[in-house]
């Protein structure tokens, strides 16, 4: 018994000791010159933010702010498209949104249906606060009960943005005597970022960002989980492989266990027989079958 106990506490030892080999091993931080598949980096290309116009030989160009808030514009238009209902075919590429901007006639279609299409969500929610002198239009009609349409959509703009800013700022001035497809480049790519900040807060934008934020911490804890058995599983094949071996304390323990059993089955056949001899009966031969090794094998590999 007491060798059965320090085989135990020795095996634990161990199995606590690979335990935190793998954990460390693990956790151990990876350099990028030890990576298997090392790719090289790829060369990323510049933005071209600058447009050669057709009829004249000037050149046209966005600059920083510009260009940073049309990138904001179509990052928040891919990402979510689904939660605000825009359709895929409503969206520009990088390219025509800024040669739109630039006022290149081909393509100022799909700004104003952009402009239409977000504005339109942005009447929906966050929505226009009442009451106040910009709920409604010089027709009389409420903000929210007009449709946007390209004869409408600059006085609705104007009206949207003194609404949630409370105040007539220098843009919601501009597009009191000014249209928008008029507006400087700067001036339009402002207007689109702003539609875009102000739908970042709506409900639907929101509840899209809820349901991502729940889908990541499911595949955390699944990650964690899959992490967990698959280091049980390596601390079991470590311990199975260091109990394969022929000079084992398990293998040992248990020959001495069956050598011990074997001579107790002897000695108890060799009594018998004198005993036999004594009163005059003759003993039957003792034979002990396969099953019945086997079985007590299975009952000492239990212990």
């Amino acid at each position: 018994m007491r060798n059965e106990k320090i085989y135990i506490r020795e095996k634990r030892m161990e199995q606590r000791r690979l335990a935190n080999k793998l954990a460390k091993e693990l956790k151990r931080p990876v350099e990028d010159m030890c990576l298997k598949n090392n790719k090289p980096l790829p060369i990323l290309q510049p933005l071209q933010g600058t447009l050669k116009e057709k009829d004249t030989k000037r050149w046209s160009q966005l600059d920083g702010k510009a260009t940073a808030d049309v990138l904001m514009v179509l990052e928040f238009l891919h990402t979510f498209k689904d939660a605000i209902l825009i359709d895929e075919s409503v969206i520009p590429t990088f390219e025509q949104l800024q040669r739109s901007l630039l006022n290149d006639p081909e393509h100022t279609g799909s700004l104003v249906q952009l402009t239409m299409a977000l504005l339109h969500q942005c009447l929906c929610d966050p929505g226009v606060p009442a009451p106040g002198p910009w709920l409604h239009c010089m027709t009389g009609m409420k903000v929210t009960d007009v449709d946007v349409s390209k004869g409408n959509y600059s006085e609705i703009l104007r009206l949207f943005i003194w609404a949630r800013k409370g105040f007539k700022c220098e843009t919601s001035k501009i597009l009191d005597t000014v249209p928008f497809l008029a507006l400087k480049a700067e001036q339009k790519a402002e207007i689109l970022a702003y539609l875009v900040n102000e739908l970042v807060c709506s409900r639907p934008v929101c509840a899209e960002i809820e349901k991502h934020l729940e889908n990541l911490a499911t595949l955390r804890r699944d990650k964690w989980i899959v992490e967990g058995k698959i280091r049980q599983a390596r601390i079991e094949h470590a311990n199975d492989g260091s109990d394969t071996s022929t000079n084992s304390p398990m293998k040992q323990r248990l020959k001495i266990k069956v050598g011990n059993t074997e001579k107790d089955d002897d000695e108890r056949d060799s009594v018998k027989g004198d005993n036999d001899s004594v009163y005059g009966t003759e003993s039957k031969p003792t034979c002990r079958s396969d099953t019945a090794i086997q079985r007590k094998m299975k009952e000492l590999t239990k212990v």
